[in-house]
């Protein structure tokens, strides 16, 4: 996915969708995650999976976020806060054992 910019690129729901889906199946592990630099769409995307897979506040994600990534937009953060994962099927046989949503 593209790095976000405002006010013309913005995150992309559709692969964060596709990276969850591949991150919530452990047939795929080992599994690797990157970008570029690692920090702002990796940033987005563990910020994601904090909130929606492990039951982590707003606040200790943003935290996280900031302390990786070095700040930059306030898009990223909203798009976190605001993300939700339309139509998102797992296997809940085959979830890694981080996931600590029930």
């Amino acid at each position: 996915m593209e790095s976000s910019s405002e006010p013309f690129i913005m995150n992309d729901s559709e692969a964060i969708m596709l990276a969850l889906k591949t991150i919530l199946n452990i047939d795929n592990y080992p599994i690797l995650i990157h970008s570029n630099k690692g920090k702002h769409r990796i940033g987005v995307l563990v910020g994601i999976m904090r909130k929606l897979l492990q039951g982590w506040s707003i606040t200790g994600i943003f935290n996280e976020y900031d302390k990786f990534a070095g700040g930059k937009g306030e898009s990223d953060i909203e798009f976190i806060e605001c993300f939700e994962p339309r139509g998102l099927k797992v296997d809940e046989a085959n979830l890694p054992g981080f996931v600590r949503i029930e």
